[in-house]
Parts: C-alpha cells; sequence; structure tokens
C-alpha cells in the first residue's frame, strides 16, 4: 500500500481485506493487517483460474481498492504461485477546483413531447488527493461530483443505480464514487425533458470545462441553433443519423451551455424504437465519445469508472467489457464499505442485509459480464 498524495502517510494500523468469488460467486473475506513497509500478505489462498480476487483497504471513511484480477490476467500474474495486488490511498479534498469536465456528448433524440438525452462525460482530478465530499446521501453515502441537469429534466435511466442518487427537486445527479488522481471519471445517465416544437436547453456546469463538448440531434425537421456549438456535419449512431455540433470549450464554474430546439419531433409510432432511451444505449454514446474526442483534440480517453487495468488489458478491451470490469470494481468495493459502516454501528441489520444482497445480486451480474 503506498500514498498517492504528497503530504501523505501509510497508516500504521491499516487492514487489508481480501475479497474472493469463485465460479459459483460463493464469497471468501479474508483480513490481513498491513505492516510498517505499507506491505501486506494474504497466504495459502486457493488459486482457480475461474475465482476473482480483488483487495480493499478502508481509509479516511473512503474504500481503496486494487485492480481486479480474474481469467487472463490471473493466470498472468500468478504463475509463480504470487499475486501482486498493490493498492494507492489518497488524502482528501472538497476543494472542486481541482475538478474539470475533459469531454462532454450529449445524444439528443426529439419524440413526441419530450427530448430523450442520453449524456456521457469526463472528468479529470488535478490535484493530488481524491476528490469527496463531506455531505452524504441519506443512507450515509459520501458524494463526490454534483451533476446538474436542464430544468424540468427527469432522470429516466443510470448505469449503475448503487453509485448514483437523483436529486429530483434540484434537477441534480450526485454521483458516490470519489474523483481518483490520475484517472479519468466516466459519468453516464439518460434524462427526458418535456418539449413542444421549441425549448431553451441550458445546463449549468458545476466545474471547469476544458475539453470537447458535443450535440448529437435527430430528426432533422429540428433546428437548433448554439453560440457554443457550432454545426459539424452528420454522424451516425447506432443506425440513426445524427447532425452533429461541438466545440472545444473554455468555461469557469457555474457557467452554462445553452443551445436553442425548434420544430416537431417524430411521433412515437414513427420512430419504430422504444419511445426512451435508456441505459443500454450507452456504450454506443461511449464509442462515439471515445471517436470524437481522438479526432477534435487528438488524444483518447479510457472511459471507465475507476479500473486501473494492465496496460494491453486497456488496449484488447472493448468499451463494453472495461465498463463491466470497472463495475465489478467499484461494487466489490461499495459491499466493502458496507460492511465497514455495518461493524462501526452506522447501519441496522435488516438494512445492512437487504443493501448487501442487492449489491451481490448486481455484482453477480456485472462478473457475467466481465471479460
Amino acid at each position: 500500500m503506498t500514498n498517492g498524495s504528497a503530504t501523505g502517510t501509510v497508516p500504521a494500523d491499516a487492514e487489508a481485506v481480501l475479497f474472493m468469488f469463485d465460479a459459483t460467486f460463493a464469497q471468501t473475506q479474508t483480513t490481513a493487517p498491513i505492516n510498517a513497509d505499507g506491505n501486506y500478505t494474504f497466504a495459502n489462498v486457493p488459486y482457480d483460474v475461474a475465482n476473482v480476487y480483488i483487495v480493499t483497504i478502508n481509509y479516511r471513511d473512503r474504500v481503496f481498492a486494487s485492480e481486479v484480477r480474474r481469467a487472463e490476467s490471473l493466470t498472468q500474474d500468478a504463475a509463480d504461485g504470487l499475486l501482486d495486488l498493490p493498492i494507492t490511498i489518497y488524502e482528501l479534498t472538497e476543494d472542486p477546483s481541482v475538478i474539470q469536465i475533459t469531454g462532454m456528448v450529449s445524444q439528443v433524440s426529439v419524440v413526441g413531447d419530450s427530448l430523450e438525452v442520453a449524456q456521457v462525460m469526463t472528468l479529470t482530478n488535478t490535484s493530488d488527493r481524491a476528490f469527496s465530499s463531506s455531505q452524504t446521501t441519506e443512507d450515509g453515502r459520501n458524494i463526490s461530483v454534483v451533476l446538474s441537469l436542464p430544468p424540468g429534466a427527469i432522470v429516466a435511466g443510470l448505469p449503475d443505480e448503487q453509485r448514483y442518487v437523483v436529486a429530483a427537486e434540484q434537477f441534480a445527479v450526485l454521483d458516490t464514487v470519489p474523483v481518483l488522481p490520475g484517472e479519468d471519471h466516466l459519468i453516464q445517465l439518460v434524462y427526458l425533458i418535456p418539449y413542444e416544437n421549441d425549448a431553451i436547453i441550458e445546463q449549468q456546469m458545476n466545474y471547469a470545462v476544458n475539453g470537447a463538448v458535443r450535440l448529437l440531434i435527430r430528426p432533422e425537421s429540428v433546428t437548433v441553433t448554439s453560440d457554443q456549438l457550432p454545426a459539424l456535419g452528420v454522424e451516425t449512431l447506432g443506425g440513426n443519423q445524427y447532425r452533429s455540433f461541438g466545440a472545444d470549450l473554455a468555461l469557469s464554474a457555474g457557467d452554462v451551455i445553452r443551445y436553442d430546439l425548434r420544430g416537431a419531433g417524430v411521433e412515437v409510432a414513427q420512430t419504430g424504437e422504444p419511445s426512451v432511451v435508456d441505459s443500454s444505449n450507452l456504450p454506443l454514446i461511449v464509442i462515439a465519445f471515445l471517436a470524437f474526442v481522438a479526432v477534435l483534440i487528438s488524444m483518447s480517453y479510457l472511459l471507465y469508472y475507476r479500473s486501473k487495468q494492465q496496460p494491453t488489458a486497456k488496449l484488447a478491451a472493448t468499451p463494453d467489457e472495461t465498463k463491466a470490469s470497472a463495475l465489478v470494481q467499484y461494487l466489490i468495493a461499495q459491499i466493502a464499505q458496507l460492511d465497514a459502516r455495518h461493524e462501526a454501528g452506522d447501519i441496522g441489520d435488516d438494512e445492512y442485509q437487504q443493501q448487501r444482497d442487492k449489491l451481490k445480486d448486481d455484482l453477480k451480474r456485472a462478473m457475467e459480464d466481465a471479460p
């Protein structure tokens, strides 16, 4: 274990927790003390290529996790009988000025009397501390990023309901995953906005924007006006054609991204598709976002929650596989944090068991999807 913050130290009383899941999803959980030099060891651990291994450490009431080891990467790493799972912990910061939005894409479909918006954005932490606030959700999770939505927006889909909390009255979504230094932090969601042939869409950015912003609109009958996002042409996504608007923006925290829409959309019966964009569409948006950013600012983003795969695995993995592996890591960290809260007496037995069962069900599905 190492501390990635310049002024941070390795705590003397830290404890590492090894989570092992076998092919039937049976869980084994083992703890080990961390030595003064930051090393920890788990001896006589059963090895099987079908197992999943991850180590977590609870530090400053946040859970930091190692990489997930399974399948081919597990075989390569454990060839000599020793599996190395280092963990980097961080001190905390609540300073929002360390967060930048480095890329954002919004896919907008005008269907009937609604705008269906699938939105993806990446954020970067420019400090050497984990960004997470002392403010908590109703169930006690610490809030990190607060994403403001356009007025009137109704959240229709989230790829991970264990991670996000919807603040409907404030038209906002709360993220509970800390933003770690040196890693792109991905946010994905789907929301609806009432529409009657014209609308002014304004979305406040709670953090500085320094990167590519793109807007994808359909159908062609809807005109778009925006001083910030000039027209870029036509793109095809998921078999549908979208008009593309975008630019490389530099905005201050609190600034607004604005565009005006005018014209009738398509009737629900004419689309031949579900009337609401759901979270299953998001991988396509991620792929389009990757391609767009690569062209516009000559670099690619690793769009994942907090996955720290080996470089070769990053190059080989598809966006769906990367997302699934990252979700496995996140859900295991959530289980570890829930266990810690239960042991500290912050959550009752019934609620603890209910939340843990839900997390394990989500984890099982994520592990089935992971590479």
